[in-house]
């Protein structure tokens, strides 16, 4: 099976810390267009993990626990 090694995490990979409420929704930072993203409030526990992804678009999430 033929794969492509990735050498450099850093341009698949990124963990930020992003600091927003529901007005502010654009997460910048990453150093490329991620085509899915992962959000967890470290505020509180009563929010759930929620992901975005390119294909349906960013105001559609899956959220899960």
């Amino acid at each position: 099976m033929a794969y492509t090694e990735i050498d450099n995490s850093g341009s698949s990979f990124n963990t930020i810390n992003y600091t927003g409420n529901a007005s502010t929704n654009a997460i910048t930072g990453v150093g490329f267009s991620p085509a899915s993203v992962v959000t967890k409030s470290t505020d509180s526990a009563i929010y759930d993990w929620m992901q975005y992804d390119s294909p349906r678009g960013a105001t559609k999430e899956i959220r899960w626990n």
